[in-house]
């Protein structure tokens, strides 16, 4: 049981850390090629915004994914519905 949780914890300090350098190097190539929302009137944000920096975090969590699949701890089908619901 306590083996369970220290996996459980590595895996969402590992989860974490992967999402944030992973949106840390989407921010910055949006930046480098000037993918940029700028504000407007059918716009949400008032100041130019990078786009793309939700791709790390999808990034991180198929690897999660993979990985909870991997160790047979979710059905197929519930692993697939989550994957696909994530696009």
């Amino acid at each position: 049981m306590l083996v369970d949780w220290l996996v459980l914890g590595l895996a969402a300090t590992g989860s974490i850390a992967l999402a944030s350098v992973g949106t840390r190097l989407a921010l910055g190539y949006a930046r480098r090629r000037a993918l940029i929302d700028e504000p407007g009137r059918r716009r949400s944000h008032v100041i130019p915004t990078p786009r793309g920096g939700g791709l790390g975090v999808v990034l991180a969590l198929l690897v999660v994914l993979a990985w909870v699949l991997s160790r047979g701890d979710l059905p197929m089908n519930q692993a697939l519905a989550f994957g696909i619901g994530m696009f």
